[in-house]
């Protein structure tokens, strides 16, 4: 009758060690479940971001070989990730051979643990288009070594043409002021802040000796309050109604005089006058 009673105690002992289990197991399960549901949503986000965004993000390894690459490269650039993977991007042709060497010192950089920011490449898509680049990126370790390297490029087309035309646009500006018949300056806070070579060619000073001192130093004192009048009119918002005439100095103390039209504008961020001179003394 005891051996009974222990052995019935025994079975309800590993009833419930397999009870609790059971138990175990299903938490681990829901665990599971609930931490392969939330890959899912990391997955199908990192898949909604790289489909819409102009960034592509690819890893390659300490070889250079290409080991996997956001699908939107091929939106980008033309080719299919399956293309790239597991080739070197030295062998692909995506780089223009100019920034090629750079591009190797930059991945050399990272591979020896550091991490190399906003460098930007020429690339060349599957059809030939030739697309600006930014590229960061950051070394991958593993087991405390390097093995890798993360990247993230960034299509900056855009924004290097806009870049190259606003450097052309102003280089054909300057070449139009620099040549100019007429004496072109800025002037602003009472000092001439640009000066054109016009400028330095009838006040016979040099350019620091132009933007170092008060205009009014250049101004004869007979027209200063006159001019100083007009000049408050044109910041305050009012318009010249007419050409205005006065006489200047040059660094012989020279008098010439000069007719002036003037506008107002924005010369980093702050207002100054914007004064165009045309000497005409011998009229």
């Amino acid at each position: 009758m005891k051996e009974d009673e222990n052995s019935g105690r025994s079975l309800m002992e590993e009833l419930e060690e397999a009870r609790r289990r059971i138990a175990s197991l299903e938490e681990s399960l829901i665990e599971h479940q609930e931490m392969l549901k939330a890959l899912q949503e990391i997955e199908e986000l990192y898949r909604f971001h790289f489909s819409y965004t102009r960034d592509v993000l690819y890893c390659y390894d300490n070889q250079f070989r290409i080991q996997s690459v956001s699908p939107n490269i091929e939106t980008i650039l033309g080719y299919k990730p399956e293309e790239l993977i597991g080739r070197s991007f030295q062998d692909l042709g995506m780089l223009d051979k100019a920034d090629l060497g750079k591009a190797v010192d930059n991945a050399l950089t990272v591979l020896s643990g550091r991490t190399v920011m906003f460098s930007t490449y020429t690339f060349i898509a599957k059809d030939g288009t030739r697309l600006f680049g930014e590229v960061s990126g950051t070394p991958l370790i593993h087991d405390g070594r390097v093995t890798g390297v993360i990247s993230v490029a960034r299509d900056v087309t855009e924004r290097v043409k806009a870049r190259d035309a606003l450097r052309i646009s102003e280089e054909r500006y300057r070449l139009v002021v620099e040549n100019s018949h007429e004496v072109i300056f800025v002037l602003q806070d009472g000092k001439m802040r640009f000066v054109n070579r016009k400028a330095l060619e009838l006040s016979g000073y040099s350019r620091e000796e132009l933007t170092s001192r008060h205009g009014s130093f250049f101004i004869h004192p007979d027209d200063l309050k006159k001019v100083a009048g007009e000049n408050r009119r044109l910041t305050s918002g009012e318009k010249l109604s007419e050409t205005l005439s006065f006489r200047v100095f040059d660094s012989k103390r020279n008098i010439h005089w000069v007719e002036a039209n003037a506008v107002c504008i924005s010369w980093e961020g702050r207002p100054a006058t914007l004064v165009f001179l045309l000497d005409v003394t011998e009229r």
